[in-house]
């Protein structure tokens, strides 16, 4: 029995695991091999043998092990298309924000998932038109999306998306990456003071931590919503309401996280196989909600991380208790919007930047004027207004 169900509580184990769950799971494996140890003791010590090996091969095998860290070492960056669109503008807004906002110094790399060869192409089936999968379900929808862009950005998006997949997979198994913690990003983020100790206090509890984003994310209904934090629901009621996002995330570099990614690119290639278009988004999603992961993930904070509309800190609507802490609480901000090219993010993320720095220094007019600082709150409120 216990070596039946130790390998499949492991495999079916909640889509949202609480810290230290692998080690649950191998307390109960090892705890079974000593069960089937003591039977083979007793009366019928044939019988105890045969269980003995079914019991030992569930428990873990004896692995050197890697002390991992949560202090973030590297980051990796993603420039997902052709550089002549708009794309430098948007890593150097983000590489400006990153040194302004980053406590201390991180190693950073650059990686460039373009159509850069004819293999690349195959490899998502761009050298094929699209209708050749059109018995396939989802054709529709799939026909219906790559209307929306040309067919050079159509490839060049699946290219970036299964390539840096695979990427992510060679740096969870590289060696000298093994237990050290490491951040992997688009390039269409900007970052703000305080990123840091969010990432890390997440990586402290979890092999991975990824961003995460309300549902409600660019609707109406973000305006009004009450502002509930997803991290302290139950499985079922995380995916009612948050998804996770592959645009960012952070991870403790080691088998667990390899073996996510490895599953990540395995179905993302059968899924362009059969219908010729995949996502990684889609693809992760799918392990984390069913409980096929096999790694102890987490997500940073909605609030910290977000993709905040546009139309909530312009103010055209009345913000509700959601805008007003994501606002408050924002540290890293997301230009993702599936309707908006390079020009629209590049206005976003100077937008945001502009807005973030700007509520905070109103904030401390407000502060210096309620605590009678002199000279100083006009001085701050004449450099505000001039901005």
């Amino acid at each position: 029995f216990c070596g039946f169900v130790a390998p499949c509580a492991k495999r079916f184990a909640p889509a949202l695991p609480p810290m230290g769950r692998a080690a649950e799971i191998a307390h109960f494996a090892s705890g079974c091999a000593g069960a089937a140890a003591a039977f083979n003791t007793r009366r019928f010590p044939r019988l105890g043998a045969v269980l003995s090996t079914m019991f030992l091969a569930a428990a873990p095998p004896t692995v050197a092990v890697v002390v991992p860290s949560a202090r973030l070492e590297r980051a990796y960056v993603v420039m997902s298309t052709n550089a002549s669109d708009g794309w430098w503008e948007i890593l150097r807004i983000f590489e400006r924000s990153w040194a302004f906002s980053t406590e201390r110094a991180l190693e950073v790399q650059v990686l460039y998932f373009n159509v850069s060869s004819p293999a690349r192409i195959a490899s998502v089936f761009g050298d094929r038109p699209l209708d050749i999968f059109n018995s396939s379900l989802d054709y529709e929808p799939t026909r219906q999306l790559a209307a929306t862009m040309s067919r050079d950005r159509w490839i060049t998006w699946h290219v970036a998306m299964l390539h840096k997949s695979e990427r992510w997979a060679q740096l969870a198994k590289a060696a000298f990456l093994q237990g050290r913690a490491i951040l992997c990003v688009d390039s269409d983020h900007v970052f703000f003071p305080g990123w840091l100790r969010e990432v890390e206090r997440c990586l402290t509890m979890h092999e991975i931590c990824f961003e995460s984003s309300f549902i409600t994310v660019g609707s109406a209904d973000e305006a009004w919503l009450p502002a509930i934090d997803p991290r302290h629901l139950d499985a079922d009621e995380f995916w009612r309401h948050a998804f996770v996002n592959v645009g960012l995330f952070a991870m403790r570099c080691g088998p667990s996280v390899h073996t996510f990614w490895r599953r990540v690119v395995r179905i993302m290639r059968a899924t362009l196989r059969d219908r010729g278009s995949a996502n990684d988004q889609n693809a992760a999603g799918f392990l984390l909600r069913t409980g096929f992961a096999g790694v102890d993930w987490g997500v940073l904070s909605p609030y910290a991380a977000n993709q905040l509309a546009p139309a909530s800190w312009r103010s055209q609507r009345r913000p509700g208790p959601r805008v007003r802490r994501m606002m408050e609480e924002m540290v890293i901000y997301h230009a993702a919007n599936v309707h908006c090219g390079t020009a629209c993010k590049l206005q976003l993320m100077e937008e945001m930047n502009r807005t973030w720095f700007a509520r905070r220094a109103r904030a401390r007019v407000e502060a210096c004027t309620d605590g009678g600082a002199g000279g100083a709150a006009p001085e701050l409120a004449a450099l505000l207004q001039g901005s």
